[in-house]
């Protein structure tokens, strides 16, 4: 349901409601011809497969090529270890010459590396990633945001430990170069002591629940770098989430400078639990920030659920559907809202027949001509996921007339 708008200080144009269903000619699906989705070692279609988490960015470089945009996206996989068949999932980069039409692939950005963890062997698995280029006085270069984990080589997905996820920042001249950049960890106190966290996030916000920090999501305004992220909660010694208790934090940071001289400042919370609930959820994830066509600043995330009586892993958290909102201010972090109190939506997406888990991650730019970015996701026999593009555009407002 799209909560009903009254005019606030200006009237809205009217709130975009997209369903992107398979039959659905407007719900294209994404193709890079030259890095298709995985399939089993033995060349068979694979059960853990297709692209994720698209992040989506234009060349700010070049004044004069609007057109040109780069996308991270994760790749997962099943890969051969000894005699274990293992889940895997990887970091690709693609770009796109005309507005987000077509695609071409570029490189591995980020491939999981060995790791052993408690005696036990695996990889560091990285997802959810998040580029984006920066022009300042000081040059031009490229900061980049992951999510790190523990994958061992028994168990898959499900069984990483969650006091290795952890997130970690990088800084490069280069797009390309983020691949081997130095890298700056953050995670929370329950973060292990092998995994050597740089900065300590819950000392910054005071957060004390057990939990991990995840969804990065990067922005520049011309002076000072933000970092969101959600803290995903969990009820003490267990592995059960509190959904009421995660929170979107806000976190500013001058890029200019070394990236080992980097400081976070926690410029506070944009949105939690009462925001979800006007959203149809109970908590916001797989967020992202961006700007209009117009220049509103925007925020993007899913609205979702958790539901213990389905399988466990993943699959428990159920998706609302994608909310496109205003921000009013990142520092302090405020979302925009109407005279009566109600979050400014501009768009909500969904994917009726992805029903009950609902849609996954989005990305979106202002130049891009294929719209919003949206990942539809198949948990019937593993792991199917789809990045589609939506041509769902956010433009302007119109200015209410006095």
């Amino acid at each position: 349901m799209i909560p009903q708008q009254k005019p606030g200080p200006y009237e809205l144009d009217a709130v975009i409601g997209f369903d992107c269903t398979d039959d659905d000619a407007k719900c294209v699906l994404l193709e890079i011809p030259d890095d298709p989705p995985s399939t089993l070692p033995n060349g068979n279609p694979s059960t853990f497969t297709g692209y994720a988490d698209p992040c989506v960015r234009s060349e700010i470089f070049n004044n004069n090529d609007t057109k040109k945009l780069w996308m991270t996206y994760s790749w997962p996989f099943i890969h051969r270890v000894g005699l274990h068949a293992v889940t895997g999932i990887a970091t690709h980069l693609a770009s796109s010459s005309d507005g987000g039409h077509t695609w071409n692939f570029r490189k591995n950005l980020w491939e999981p590396e060995p790791m052993t963890f408690e005696g036990e062997e695996g990889f560091l698995d990285h997802e959810v990633s998040n580029i984006l280029p920066v022009k300042s006085a000081a040059g031009q270069y490229w900061l980049g945001a992951r999510l790190n984990y523990f994958l061992p080589n028994e168990g898959g997905v499900n069984e990483r430990p969650a006091i290795t996820i952890h997130i970690q920042l990088f800084k490069s001249k280069t797009i390309e170069g983020l691949s081997t950049s130095q890298g700056l960890k953050l995670g929370s106190d329950y973060a292990d002591k092998e995994i050597e966290i740089d900065i300590n996030l819950n000392k910054l916000t005071g957060k004390k629940e057990p939990g991990f920090w995840t969804e990065p999501a990067l922005y520049y305004d011309g002076q000072s770098a933000y970092l969101a992220l959600r803290i995903a909660t969990y009820k003490p010694g267990t592995q059960i989430p509190t959904l009421n208790k995660d929170e979107v934090y806000v976190f500013s940071f001058n890029p200019d400078v070394d990236i080992s001289e980097w400081e976070l400042h926690n410029e506070g919370v944009l949105a939690g639990h009462a925001e979800a609930m006007e959203l149809d959820g109970d908590a916001l994830t797989q967020i992202e920030i961006t700007k209009s066509r117009s220049g509103q600043l925007l925020l993007l995330a899913t609205s979702m659920k958790y539901d213990p009586s389905l399988p466990a892993g993943i699959q428990q958290y159920i998706h609302e559907g994608i909310y496109v909102m205003e921000i009013e201010s990142l520092s302090p972090p405020k979302l925009k809202r109407t005279v009566d109190d109600q979050l400014v939506i501009r768009a909500k997406l969904n994917a009726s027949d992805n029903d009950p888990s609902g849609p996954g991650a989005s990305g979106y730019d202002p130049n891009s001509e294929s719209g919003i970015f949206m990942v539809k996701r198949d948990f019937s026999y593993s792991m199917k996921v789809e990045i589609r593009k939506t041509n769902v555009v956010i433009s302007s407002i119109r200015l209410k007339s006095t």
